[in-house]
């Protein structure tokens, strides 16, 4: 009887704590939970595809009527042009783990210029039909099966370097065979001018290395005072062999991005205005004095009270090479009493990563007085011999005008035919006394013979 007793005792016991640890395990709510399930194949070349599945679980109590899930793929990953990259699984149920799990599957191409290693795939999901995402994400392996070696962590120190610095090229050696390699050496092709090796050769003998370890590679450089604004592909070749003698090669490229400001000068070449209320033309020059090219150039002349411009306010001159320079002609009507004008300019260009720039450039325009203008030669005096016969002139017509008037007056013509003389050589000048020369006087030597 006790021992009944005691193994009902103990029965109870048991489905007491069962209970308690199912009750324990329910969680209330949704408790859902994504996990790479595989990756096909594994590791994946560069230039193929690679299938991706993931295990979808909810173990919560309560389920959710509007999942969604949404890979994310940034390069070197990418989705085939058309494949949605969401897909909507629907209602996901309480406890819906195990066999009964959702798999989200996806088939993305792995660039092929990708060097070995694990690379991160992103994704996301919803359990409220996209108002809210919950984001992740996995490594996906990357690796030529045909080597034994893996290239990671290239980069370049400085990650921008100008002419004339110096630049360090670093990357990684990793062996992921499970013997030793041997026979490493990593080489540059500097064909490429404007890159010197500093105080080694373009070529680093490393040796062996262990299996699973890493080498780290250093190339310093110098780049060129003239080095060209633009990203340098540098080759790189890297040997070695297996333990059984194998030989292999494997080559890849490091990009240098070599950058500097555009500089320039502007200048106020030629005028042929030196004095007010006069118009002309100002030729502008813009000189590239810098390494960098500036693209699509145009240079615009701000409106002012002190001029008038007559020309098109606004000249595109177009792309200017280093150690280049073009002009730009504006026409101008000068109309104040300064000494000197300022000339406002809006200078804007890109450069060859295409960064928009926009300068104001002011350049001065000397305005002088007719006396100085004279003085130094920058306009012609009025000929004194034109004055002195222009006088002449006016003398002679006069003393014409003088003698017809006197002439009418004397006249024995009719009264009223010689008033109206009178008044036309009067108000006429000298035009009225070469008419009456010509009409009145033939006229009265008519009648008089």
């Amino acid at each position: 009887m006790k021992k009944y007793t005691l193994i009902s005792t103990l029965f109870i016991l048991m489905t007491i704590l069962l209970s308690a640890f199912v009750i324990a395990q329910a969680s209330p709510g949704t408790r859902v939970t994504v996990e790479l399930l595989s990756q096909t194949p594994d590791p994946v070349e560069q230039g193929q595809y690679v299938e991706v599945r993931w295990q979808v679980e909810n173990a919560g109590s309560e389920g959710t009527n509007d999942f969604i899930f949404e890979v994310l793929p940034e390069y070197p990953f990418s989705l085939d042009p058309g494949v949605p990259s969401i897909q909507n699984l629907g209602r996901l149920g309480s406890y819906q783990v195990g066999d009964d799990a959702f798999i989200a599957y996806y088939k993305l191409r792995v660039d092929e210029n990708t060097l070995d290693g694990s690379t991160e795939l992103k994704y996301r999901y919803s359990i409220d039909g996209g108002k809210t995402w919950t984001e992740d994400s996995d490594d996906i392996r990357i690796e030529d099966t045909n080597f034994l070696i893996s290239v990671s962590s290239v980069k370049t120190i400085p990650s921008n370097v100008a002419p004339g610095q110096d630049v360090t090229i670093s990357f990684d050696i990793e062996n992921l065979a499970s013997s030793t390699i041997e026979d490493v050496s990593v080489e540059l092709d500097l064909d490429d001018a404007s890159f010197s090796p500093i105080g080694i050769s373009d070529e680093i003998v490393v040796g062996k290395i262990p299996s699973k370890e890493k080498k780290t590679i250093e190339f310093p450089l110098a780049v060129d005072a003239d080095a060209e604004s633009k990203i340098h592909k540098i080759p790189v070749t890297l040997t070695y062999s297996s333990k059984q003698g194998d030989s292999y090669t494997k080559e890849f490229q490091v990009g240098i991005r070599v950058f500097e400001e555009p500089e320039y000068l502007a200048n106020l070449e030629t005028t042929d205005i030196y004095t007010n209320k006069k118009s002309g033309e100002v030729v502008v020059s813009i000189s590239n004095t810098g390494i960098s090219k500036m693209n699509f150039l145009t240079l615009e002349l701000k409106q002012s009270s002190d001029y008038n411009i007559l020309s098109s306010e606004k000249i595109y001159i177009g792309n200017l090479d280093s150690d280049d320079f073009e002009t730009a002609t504006f026409n101008l009507y000068i109309d104040t009493n300064k000494e000197e004008v300022p000339l406002n300019f809006i200078v804007t260009y890109k450069d060859e990563y295409n960064n928009r720039y926009s300068d104001i450039q002011e350049l001065n325009l000397r305005i002088y007085n007719n006396n100085d203008a004279i003085k130094f030669g920058l306009e012609t005096p009025k000929s004194r011999t034109n004055i002195i016969l222009g006088i002449i002139s006016i003398v002679l017509l006069t003393v014409f005008w003088l003698f017809m008037l006197i002439d009418i007056m004397k006249s024995k013509a009719e009264g009223y035919k010689k008033i109206l003389w009178v008044v036309l050589i009067l108000f006429t000048y000298a035009v009225g006394a070469a008419l009456y020369y010509i009409l009145g006087r033939k006229k009265k030597d008519m009648v008089g013979n």
